[in-house]
């Protein structure tokens, strides 16, 4: 239903945007909009989501955007709150979404809504998702907002492109009361792999920006802010890569209560179109005698160990969970289960279990022989995540685990030891399964052809890390080398693109990005090409995705391409092959922590 709101309450809630979000561990952050940014009365689109605070927790400020008219998409980490050990979600009736420019004044507020319910991808891993590019939440209201939605893009924006980011949270370069106004500001982007979009140049996001849009060049929403390092002084920002959730935001899209007026019924859609859902319907999880009682489609009144309450069906197969925060779906039988009460757990599949709440995929089940946290699987209708098999235990269903944990050969993208671990009998690297290709099609999303052999990392554009031309995508065709870093790169002709210069490489002028290169010694992110500075100029990496002579390591909670340890006496050392101006010197420091801040509440 919506609703007005005081003039005093949101001033309220102001204050909670310029808190500080918590440390990430291991780029310095402090609380701060989109930095760098200019103040905006356009893309009504992007709402503010407000966390009021009055079941817990100090409440908070994010952004977030009408993509449907019931659905509004935001960060995952926004519609949870952190505990000292673990992630707990925020009941729905807690976020009011608000329409307008500024939720200062009521002059810059149009319209308000309360939530109806929350869906994000599965588990309350938290930390991991928004390391891995899971950071998605869909927030689905009571009834339409009067504004026009706006789409999201099915495939990932290139290395180079203009890109567009909207806010609430606090400008950088503005007093701290401008928390709580709509910023708009630009840039481009850096790079996308594993799920993440990094972007650097006349814009960043910080605090208070989280969940918001990154708006590519066709108007479509490619990204939700998610983190970025430093204390918002440098414009390097990180987003989850919406593309790859298509079937989870295309599933909050069928939301749609209808608006033709009928007879309220117990169905969980406003069929009166009063803007009040099921009136006098008794909630999942609560007690009834009947199943007319209960709201929802699927709905049912059965017994469970705390009585006579209502569940809705649900298939434990499903890789988009469909019950609603506090409940989660009890298998009753190979592809059957119902909503119940209860909050999964952040244990990840494979990991060993005791009970079902202790794993973030609802399941916990004999998997050859232990008892494993995983999706129930067993038919080609529900194929298990990237990098897990089907490992069918003493249930009638199988149990999605990671390959590694399994006793028969593993799948493309595993991790294997030997080429005997491997279906295709090829272990590259003794790192994962890969097989043979022609071309980056041939991988998949994730994966590109390198010299015949599928390797990590969707090619990359202009600016982005490389060992040979395979790496690089049709944009920035040639891996070049510039102050000993290698690079993927473009003609400089006619013009480069924007946060590009045209310098002298080893094949002639090309189009770089300006600043030091990989594993020069730096003293802030600005000084570096890639825009990361540890204590030496890094990139984000996955696994094996670093450039020759560099390792993944992790500097913090994330990533980073190094010089192996094993190649300096203490710390990191610069690699005089690759370093800017040290010749035969190497260069030993201390490795200074990548810290990173969720751009929260």
């Amino acid at each position: 239903m919506k609703h007005n709101v005081s003039l005093a309450l949101l001033l309220t809630l102001t204050a909670f945007g310029c808190l500080s979000a918590p440390s990430e561990g291991g780029v310095a952050g402090s609380s701060q909009a989109v930095y760098f940014g200019t103040t905006t009365t356009a893309y009504p689109e992007a709402v503010a989501v407000i966390h009021l605070g009055h079941t817990g927790g100090s409440g908070g400020l994010c952004t977030g955007t009408l993509i449907g008219p019931y659905t509004v998409m935001t960060a995952k980490h926004c519609v949870f709150n952190e505990g000292a050990t673990n992630w707990t979600p925020i009941p729905p009736s807690d976020f009011l979404v608000v329409v307008g420019s500024s939720v200062n004044d009521a002059s810059g507020i149009t319209e308000t809504s309360n939530v109806y319910e929350v869906r994000t991808t599965p588990g309350s891993n938290v930390n991991n998702d928004i390391n891995t590019g899971a950071d998605i939440a869909l927030i689905l209201l009571p009834a339409p907002l009067d504004i026009t939605p706006r789409a999201f893009a099915r495939t990932g924006p290139s290395a180079g492109a203009a890109v567009t980011m909207v806010g609430f949270g606090q400008n950088g370069h503005a007093m701290p009361n401008d928390v709580g106004i709509k910023y708009v500001g630009h840039a481009n982007v850096r790079d996308v792999r594993g799920g993440l979009i990094a972007t650097s140049g006349a814009s960043g996001t910080c605090q208070g920006d989280s969940g918001g849009p990154l708006i590519d060049p066709t108007g479509a929403v490619t990204g939700i802010t998610s983190f970025g390092p430093g204390d918002c002084n440098n414009t390097y920002s990180v987003f989850t890569q919406v593309s790859r959730h298509a079937a989870l935001i295309d599933n909050a899209l069928a939301f749609r209560p209808p608006c033709v007026p009928a007879t309220e019924v117990c169905d969980g859609v406003d069929n009166d179109c009063d803007g009040v859902v099921d009136p006098g319907c008794i909630p999942l999880g609560e007690p009834c005698t009947s199943d007319l009682e209960c709201t929802g489609v699927g709905a049912s009144c059965a017994t469970t160990p705390g009585g006579m309450v209502c569940v809705r069906d649900c298939d434990p197969r499903d890789a988009i969970p469909h019950c609603p925060f506090y409940f989660y779906c009890e298998a009753t039988g190979c592809g059957t289960g119902r909503c119940v009460a209860g909050n999964p757990g952040p244990k990840a599949a494979g990991e060993t279990c005791t009970g079902d709440l202790e794993c973030g995929s609802d399941l916990c089940a004999d998997a050859a022989g232990t008892m494993r946290c995983g999706r129930q699987c067993g038919d080609s209708a529900h194929p298990c995540d990237a990098g897990q098999v089907c490992e069918m235990g003493t249930d009638a269903c199988g149990v999605c685990i990671p390959a590694e944990l399994s006793a028969g050969p593993r799948p493309f993208g595993s991790v294997c030891d030997t080429n005997a671990d491997c279906l295709s009998n090829d272990c590259l690297d003794g790192d994962f399964c890969t097989d043979a290709c022609t071309s980056a099609s041939d991988c998949g999303s994730g994966f590109h052809c390198r010299a015949g052999e599928c390797v990590r990392g969707d090619p990359t554009g202009p600016g982005g890390s490389c060992s040979t031309a395979d790496d690089c995508s049709s944009r920035a065709p040639e891996c070049v080398s510039v102050d000993g870093d290698f690079i993927c790169a473009g003609s400089c002709l006619p013009d480069c693109p924007p946060g590009f210069a045209c310098a002298t490489t080893d094949v002639g002028e090309r189009c770089v990005p300006p600043g030091l290169g990989l594993g020069v010694e730096c003293a802030e992110n600005a000084d570096c090409r890639s825009g990361i500075c540890a204590g030496v100029c890094t990139v984000l990496c996955d696994d094996s995705t670093c450039p020759a002579g560099y390792e993944c390591r992790a500097a913090g909670a994330h990533m980073g391409c190094f010089v192996p340890e094993a190649r300096s006496s203490g710390g990191c050392a610069i690699d005089p092959a690759r370093s800017a101006g040290t010749g035969a010197l190497l260069l030993t420091f201390g490795l200074v922590g990548l810290v990173w801040r969720r751009r929260a509440r």
